[in-house]
């Protein structure tokens, strides 16, 4: 991804395998799997983004991936939760992007929430319309 242009950054990482169970259970990490496109569309989901030698192994059940896409206020919410979680790794202010108005939910929108859950230190639960 890298090569590709993308700026990646390591969430919750390990360091030093041999310390890192003095330090904190080496197991956790941000797995949150979050797109937004200019606000208004976002994809979450479990889709993974893997080598293709990432194969599946036999000793391990199969799974199934799967990816929503919303788009709305709800987008929104996903962007604000992937910023607070970037900002805390990376040395780089998003705050633009809490600054940009809103959109409006229509009429007929179903009501949904981000509730971002995990290791990480902020938990956040935005309602917002879809």
């Amino acid at each position: 991804m890298r090569r590709a242009g993308v700026q990646v950054a390591n969430g919750l990482p390990v360091g030093n395998p041999l310390l890192r169970p003095f330090m904190g259970r080496i197991d956790l990490r941000n797995h949150r799997k979050i797109v937004v496109i200019d606000g208004r569309t976002t994809y979450c989901g479990s889709q993974n983004c893997a080598d293709p030698e990432f194969l599946v192994k036999a000793n391990y059940a199969l799974w199934v991936d799967a990816m929503m896409r919303f788009e709305g206020p709800i987008a929104r919410e996903n962007q604000l939760l992937f910023a607070s979680d970037w900002m805390s790794r990376v040395d780089e202010d998003l705050e633009g992007l809490f600054r940009e108005p809103h959109l409006l939910a229509k009429s007929d929108a179903m009501p949904a929430q981000v509730i971002g859950t995990g290791p990480t230190a902020a938990i956040f639960g935005h309602a917002g319309n879809v």
